[in-house]
């Protein structure tokens, strides 16, 4: 890796400092996850797959082919259904896809569950039958997915596209016709991970809805983890921040070796005191060497590195308060970031002071209609979604009517 975070390319072998490396593929993945559902376990009530009852991977085949068709092979889906205690059902849904190219495959992660609704289209009829016996036998469902079903950025794609271009959180969303679906196979409640946010999105038509949670991790800001509680009409959710944590710092000796080499800046990572401010540092650098070097225009990252944020008001003819005037700009798009990928977790973490002061720089620019493609414009569009972050579905701490769908803070 270089110091930036991207792969040497100097060849496949030099990448490898262990065999361990390597992904060991369906075939030991899913035997080693096996106690946690991915194969039948002998406390468990119920288990089966898309497939039937058997959890052998030879009995859990389907066909993919490449993309112009030429090859095609059979590949395992891990998906599951699992009652592990009386009355609640677990619905796994494997929705990754390897597609063969070539020699080798074609991950198609980035596309999520726009690519699994071509490639295991039976995943979502096979759905509706595992909600509709559900139903039929009083058994509580809840659906998981590595990838989300429903966008959870509060809608500001169209925005993000406009200010940043196809960013990689962009070629991620999944699309409406994906949350479309999942509407007939009736699955109400579905978690996700893959973007590491902490988020409620819901999706909803004609009476019916389903509840996308995406669940944070705990090695990325927002550090944090979520307790459930179920029961037949409500669902309260509960969102830890992880702050102090044991072997925190365990690998700064290697960091601290590996910049001595690269002569990498981590501006005080290594000095972060707990958890959540080694994790809240790294975000720092990911916004510094990954985001706005990759994602950002010219224009705007020379502003965000050399501009201070009483500046930014000014161009749209308003005034900060003299101690957020002379916040840099960076700090705010920390803070985008932050609100983008915590939601209301970061309201805490973010002073009151700089919230203000964002929420009055997007009244400022919201007052003119200012031309399109001109600094002001795009300025308008990043304080608008900053203030649409934090303002989304509460993801903390709430509860669900699962009858209506309806989310309140708890």
């Amino acid at each position: 890796m270089t110091s930036d975070g991207k792969a040497r390319d100097t060849g496949a072998a030099s990448h490898v400092v262990t065999e361990a490396m390597f992904a060991g593929g369906y075939d030991n993945v899913v035997p080693a996850l096996g106690r946690l559902g991915f194969m039948r376990h002998p406390k468990d009530i119920h288990w089966e797959s898309p497939f039937g009852s058997d959890d052998a991977l030879a009995s859990r085949l389907y066909a993919v082919r490449s993309e112009d068709g030429s090859q095609s092979v059979d590949m395992v889906d891990a998906s599951y259904l699992a009652e592990p205690v009386p009355g609640l059902w677990l619905l796994s849904l494997d929705a990754n896809i390897y597609r063969p190219e070539g020699d080798g495959f074609a991950d198609c992660s980035e596309a999520g569950w726009n690519a699994a609704l071509e490639h295991k289209s039976y995943l979502l009829a096979r759905t509706a039958d595992v909600v509709a016996r559900a139903r039929q036998l009083g058994k509580q469902l809840v659906a998981f997915s590595h990838y989300p079903v429903v966008d959870p950025l509060d809608g500001t794609l169209e925005e993000e596209l406009t200010l940043l271009g196809k960013t990689t959180f962009a070629r991620r969303m999944p699309v409406p016709a994906v949350s479309e679906a999942f509407l007939p196979a009736g699955v109400k409640l579905h978690f996700s991970g893959h973007w590491h946010v902490n988020d409620t999105a819901r999706f909803a038509d004609d009476g019916t809805y389903v509840l996308n949670l995406a669940v944070p991790a705990p090695v990325a800001f927002p550090p944090a983890y979520k307790i459930c509680e179920l029961s037949a009409e409500t669902l309260h959710v509960d969102t830890v921040m992880l702050r102090d944590v044991a072997g925190y710092d365990v690998g700064f000796i290697r960091y601290a070796a590996e910049c001595a080499v690269t002569g990498y800046d981590d501006e005080g990572l290594r000095a972060a005191g707990d958890h959540f401010g080694f994790i809240s540092r790294h975000l720092d650098l990911l916004v510094r060497d990954r985001y706005l070097p990759r994602e950002w225009p010219e224009g705007l990252r020379g502003m965000v590195e050399s501009v201070m944020l009483g500046a930014v008001a000014g161009l749209a003819g308003g005034a900060l308060a003299p101690d957020i005037a002379e916040l840099p700009f960076m700090a705010a798009v920390v803070d985008w970031y932050k609100l983008r990928k915590a939601g209301d977790l970061a309201l805490g973490d973010i002073r009151a002071a700089r919230l203000a002061a964002y929420a009055d720089s997007a009244a400022l620019f919201a007052v003119r209609d200012w031309p399109e493609g001109s600094t002001e414009r795009q300025l308008g569009r990043f304080f608008g979604m900053m203030l649409r972050y934090g303002a989304g579905l509460p993801a903390t701490r709430f509860q669900v009517d699962l009858a209506s769908g309806t989310v309140t803070p708890d």
